[in-house]
């Protein structure tokens, strides 16, 4: 990969670019983590402390199937759609079932000692058309560490306006290609924070919209947990009512 940075601005844009054919051109997301320095002080004293500091690693992974011709601009009135589209059919239940079947069957041989000699029988993976490409280990790119406090908003705006610089543009320069910022929990609610800080900045650039805040890992599941439990102690509705009291009599 080639890191290139134009000449001129205050923001100058950088680039990444993978030697890839065009018809293969694969899109990108961009990751930060915090990185702990703490340097020790030969000689200490009340003036001379050694001081714990915070930085931001930086790195960008290059996705292994494309995506970039998944997003569909069209947007239909919901009067137009048809309701049968947007039930399961019958080939959906079929896979669905296929799918359990193959659950069903690792469990058995994985827990029953009598049954651990058909373990080569049983599928291990389920096979897809993007199989053999996920195989292949991920591409990462080292993009620098940023001198800035993650702890803090403004901390937190410098590395995304540092991260920022890598988003593509469309054609003509007028629309930016959103791509999706990775991180912890954490990391994710300080980013939302810095995007409302920047809310009123006039260009998308300013508020920073080229990056969407996406969860990673056990983090993803524990923030759906906290969606899931905020709206059924919050919500009035009979069925989010009966949950609630099955919850408080399981905790007794």
């Amino acid at each position: 990969m080639n890191q290139e940075q134009e000449r001129g601005g205050r923001n100058p844009r950088r680039q990444l670019q993978w030697n890839l054919p065009q018809e293969e051109q694969k899109a990108f997301s961009l990751c930060w983590e915090n990185v702990q320095l703490s340097p020790h002080r030969k000689h200490q004293g009340p003036g001379r402390q050694g001081q714990f500091q915070l930085m931001a690693l930086c790195f960008a992974a290059k996705h292994r199937t494309s995506s970039l011709g998944m997003v569909d601009q069209a947007v239909r009135e919901a009067t137009d759609l048809n309701g049968a589209d947007l039930l399961p059919s019958q080939a959906d239940f079929t896979s669905l079932r296929n799918r359990m079947i193959v659950l069903v069957e690792r469990i058995l041989v994985c827990h029953i000692p009598a049954l651990s000699n058909l373990s080569s029988k049983v599928c291990h993976h389920l096979h897809h058309r993007y199989s053999a490409k996920m195989r292949v280990a991920t591409e990462v790119t080292n993009l620098g560490v940023i001198h800035a406090d993650p702890s803090s908003t403004a901390g937190t705006i410098e590395i995304m306006e540092y991260l920022h610089r890598y988003i593509p543009m469309s054609d003509n320069g007028e629309q930016l290609h959103r791509v999706p910022c990775n991180g912890d929990g954490l990391s994710i609610e300080r980013m939302v924070n810095a995007q409302k800080a920047r809310a009123r900045a006039v260009t998308p650039e300013g508020r920073l919209q080229g990056l969407v805040p996406s969860p990673q890992e056990f983090h993803k599941e524990g923030i759906l947990m906290q969606v899931l439990t905020h709206h059924i102690w919050k919500s009035p509705r009979l069925y989010d009512l009966q949950i609630r009291s099955k919850i408080q009599t399981q905790s007794i």
